[in-house]
Parts: structure tokens; sequence; C-alpha cells
């Protein structure tokens, strides 16, 4: 089932620069890169339901369908800054590096992918979590940085950690698979 806040975007993550030809050769000569930001937190947050902050969240949410990225950006930090803890929480900060991304400001955009994989317990988007959409982002950042055998390192790890979530479909699409 595609994510709902993907389809609230009503498009896919950004295509690439990289022809998957260039993604198919780093695969065959990957290197042992390797991102402890992927194993899971030793201190996650607890997440809890804080009342009546779905309202700030959706307000960021409204940002971003609306392509309103410095907005997003804007309602989203205030609202990790207030509520860390809160079920939306890492999925404020997947929208703080979406947003970054869509800005092509990419360093930013990897620390709020970072934020989600050492802040949050990692879990499939099935369960409201954005681990597997921040590894794939990842992924995505490191084509657009000409970073191919990284690229393809955190499209294996997607689909190998999440089998059949919508990120790691876009990870075998990326890969030509």
């Amino acid at each position: 089932m595609p994510d709902p806040d993907a389809r609230a975007l009503g498009v896919a993550p950004d295509g690439s620069d990289i022809s998957k030809t260039s993604l198919a050769s780093a695969e065959a000569s990957k290197d042992s890169f390797s991102d402890p930001d992927l194993n899971p937190p030793e201190d996650p947050f607890i997440l809890i339901r804080h009342p009546g902050v779905k309202k700030i969240y959706n307000q960021g949410m409204t940002a971003v369908i609306q392509k309103d990225h410095p907005q997003a950006i804007l309602v989203f930090e205030n609202f990790t800054k207030r509520f860390p803890d809160n079920l939306d929480s890492d999925n404020a900060f997947y929208w703080i590096g979406r947003s970054y991304f869509e800005l092509n400001e990419f360093k930013k955009a990897e620390e709020a992918f970072r934020k989600v994989l050492t802040r949050y317990e990692h879990r499939p988007t099935s369960q409201g979590y954005k681990t597997p959409d921040s590894i794939y982002m990842l992924g995505k950042l490191s084509v657009k940085l000409n970073l191919e055998q990284r690229a393809v390192y955190y499209f294996e790890e997607v689909i190998k950690r999440f089998p059949g979530s919508a990120a790691a479909r876009n990870a075998e699409r990326d890969l030509g698979r």
C-alpha cells in the first residue's frame, strides 16, 4: 500500500541524474562502505501522542503539499523542537529532509534524514515510521552527489531491511531491477 504522505505530495521522489547503467556498474563494483547510522539507536525516544499537536503537524503537511518547502521546514522544525517525542516527530524530520532535498540543500537534507535514523526506533512505514523512506532518501542524496557506490549501498539496505515497502520498490526501480 502506498505511503499516504507520498500520495499527498502527488509525486514520487525526484528522478536521478545518474543513469541506471551507472548504478548497475556501481553495484557490481561496490566497496565496503557502511553507515553506522543504519544500526538501531541505543536509546531512542519513547514516542507518545501529545494532545492537540496534530494540528501543527498538519500545517507542515499542508506546506509540503503546496510545495512551500521553506514554510514546511519552519513548521516541522518548530514541531520537533517542541515535541521531540511525539508520535509524528520522526515523520516531521523526514519531511524536513524532503523539503531541503527539494530545495537542493543536500547537507541539511542528510542531517534531517539521519535524525530519523539516530533518534527513533527503526520500524516500517506501515507502522507509521519513516525509517525505510529515510534510508531510501540517503540513497537519492548519494545519487545527486554522484556517490554511486554509496547510493547502491543505501538502496540495497532498504531492500534488505524493509522488503516489499514502497521505499524498497523505489530502490529496486532506481537500481534497474
